[in-house]
């Protein structure tokens, strides 16, 4: 029997976007889409040579390549920004001249800050305006959203398929020091339900009754489960606990299932509950990346959101080119 079972639903994400940053998309003036949207190579470029992605001061106009991190994260920038915006219209919310007056005061107060750039260029204030007042604006409509919102839950339920799916999975938590004998023991045929009997270190943390908002899993987890067989246990999911400790997570997924909007409220006004960041970020994630720029957005390995690297070419005998650069006007 399980000892101690600690909520599974603390493992929900609470991602924060950070704003100064931390396929089919084939055009040459677009680096990316997201919903319908494009996001311009020449935006890209601009916010890349910007102070703000580390760009030095003054001579970044003039250069003729570009990092590919550097590039990358403007990117990301400019997507997410987009996302927002694309929300906030989604929902009818004019981009008010206050909420761009409260914005341009925010990055005022930014700028000349230690380690802060102490100036930025037009399109990259532009970009950054319409990222924070839509943060400002959606944030006070998700607070406005109530049970009996029916037309708002409506926009949620139909916008991401995500949004209406649920995941039922039985989830063991193991201390790292028993990992590789609890793998022998289910490797011989033991199931998850049977290790806290095995090892006191191993606690069962979900059952196949608890089917959870696929959206409402945080990044790793929600990878390991978005991609996992019917009734196979995934490889070790390691992250951390509430007091930062390692703790690794062995999943099976029970069950997934599409469930009708009357049963979807529920998860729907969890994930309202979380604010707008979470919900922006699944937006974010079905952008459309020039694959010159990268493969996609994801979780980069420090489990933060990133525009992930494109695959690595194999070069015949060593290339050319260093992969960190790349062409700022043949785009990555």
């Amino acid at each position: 029997m399980s000892r101690v079972r600690t909520p599974f639903l603390s493992l929900i994400a609470l991602p924060i976007l950070a704003v100064l940053a931390s396929c089919g998309v084939t055009s040459d003036t677009t680096a990316a889409k997201v919903d319908g949207k494009t996001v311009s190579i020449e935006t890209v470029n601009a916010l890349a040579r910007d102070e703000v992605f580390g760009a030095p001061g003054g001579s970044a106009a003039n250069n003729s390549v570009l990092p590919g991190e550097q590039a990358r994260a403007a990117l990301l920038l400019a997507v997410q920004a987009t996302a927002w915006a694309s929300e906030l219209e989604r929902f009818g919310i004019p981009l008010s001249a206050q909420a761009e007056d409260q914005a341009n005061q925010q990055i005022d107060a930014q700028l000349g800050q230690q380690g802060a750039p102490t100036q930025i260029s037009a399109t990259a204030r532009a970009v950054l305006v319409k990222f924070l007042a839509a943060q400002t604006l959606l944030g006070e409509r998700f607070q406005s959203i109530q049970e009996s919102s029916t037309e708002d839950l409506r926009l949620f339920y139909d916008r991401l398929p995500i949004a209406r799916e649920l995941t039922c999975m039985t989830v063991a938590s193991v201390d790292p020091s028993v990992q590789v004998a609890v793998l022998k023991q289910l490797e011989s045929g033991a199931l998850l339900e049977e290790l806290p009997g095995v090892f006191p270190e191993a606690n069962i943390v979900a059952t196949s009754r608890d089917c959870i908002p696929t959206a409402l899993l945080s990044g790793l987890i929600q990878q390991a489960v978005l991609g996992a067989e019917l009734g196979v246990t995934t490889a070790p999911v390691t992250a951390t606990d509430s007091q930062g400790n390692p703790i690794t997570y062995l999943i099976r997924v029970d069950e997934r299932k599409v469930v009708p909007f009357e049963e979807a409220v529920p998860g729907l006004l969890k994930l309202i509950s979380q604010g707008p960041d979470l919900w922006v970020q699944l937006v974010v994630a079905t952008a459309q990346i020039n694959p010159r720029y990268g493969s996609e957005v994801g979780t980069a390995p420090n489990g933060q959101v990133a525009v992930l690297p494109p695959p690595a070419p194999e070069l015949p005998g060593g290339g050319l080119l260093d992969p960190g650069v790349i062409s700022a006007t043949n785009t990555p």
